[in-house]
């Protein structure tokens, strides 16, 4: 009993000593040395538990680790964005680009999901070939003639632009004589079903968009496209036709 007293004793002062003596050195060093030696403590204890049979060899082995761990934490740590970002690839839930696309007979119009931005292009008539954002206001009003005499799906779809363009006052004062009389009423879709193509074209999804993700593309458009919200009730119907149109044949 007084040998194990005495030898606690010694191990006290030692460790007394030690820290006195790193509590002496410049504070860019002590961290350092503060590992160091806790890391021989616990190789000391190990060492003690093996030899005087109270440690299992592979326990010895485990707590010979655990000073090592310093060095794996923050490696595991820069390693942790490349996982987030290899589980996202691994995912795919929207197409290149972040961008959904609604297409009629005369234009083409693409919705950005982040900034809410819409943009098209004139794929028949009068200025084919030139995008919406670069027409005056008197050629977007031709086109839009052009489009209620020609087909009221465009006409809706370039609606919907010119609305969220100028806004719906400057819309109605400026070319709600041109839009026709039903502009203002909840528009719907073509007659023509929707193909699984041109649904996933619309919500912006890919081949490899399940359930969720279709439910999470279609909930995230209608944020920003529902008529509640300033939006467009074509678009919002087209929307979710899509969506109904993925699900059905999920």
């Amino acid at each position: 009993m007084l040998i194990r007293l005495l030898f606690a004793l010694i191990v006290v002062a030692v460790v007394v000593l030690i820290m006195r003596r790193i509590r002496r050195q410049p504070p860019a060093q002590r961290r350092k040395l503060y590992w160091q030696f806790g890391a021989g403590a616990v190789i000391a204890v190990v060492l003690f538990g093996v030899l005087t049979g109270r440690m299992h060899w592979l326990g010895a082995i485990f707590a010979a680790l655990i000073p090592f761990l310093r060095g794996l934490i923050p490696m595991l740590l820069r390693l942790a964005p490349l996982v987030q970002f290899w589980q996202r690839q691994r995912r795919p839930t929207v197409s290149s680009g972040n961008t959904s696309t609604v297409a009629t007979s005369i234009l083409q119009m693409q919705l950005d999901h982040d900034s809410g931005a819409m943009s098209g292009t004139v794929l028949e008539g009068p200025f084919k070939g030139a995008a919406l954002d670069a027409l005056e206001q008197e050629q977007l009003a031709e086109l839009l003639r052009y489009c209620a005499a020609q087909d009221r799906e465009s006409q809706q779809l370039l609606t919907a632009y010119l609305q969220r363009r100028f806004g719906a006052d400057m819309f109605e004062s400026a070319y709600g004589g041109e839009a026709g009389h039903d502009s203002g009423q909840p528009s719907q879709p073509g007659t023509g079903a929707m193909t699984e193509a041109e649904a996933r074209q619309v919500l912006g999804v890919d081949a490899a968009a399940d359930r969720e993700d279709i439910i999470k593309a279609h909930r995230k458009l209608m944020q920003k496209l529902h008529p509640d919200r300033g939006g467009s009730d074509y678009l919002a119907a087209k929307i979710n036709e899509a969506k109904d149109t993925l699900i059905k044949t999920g």
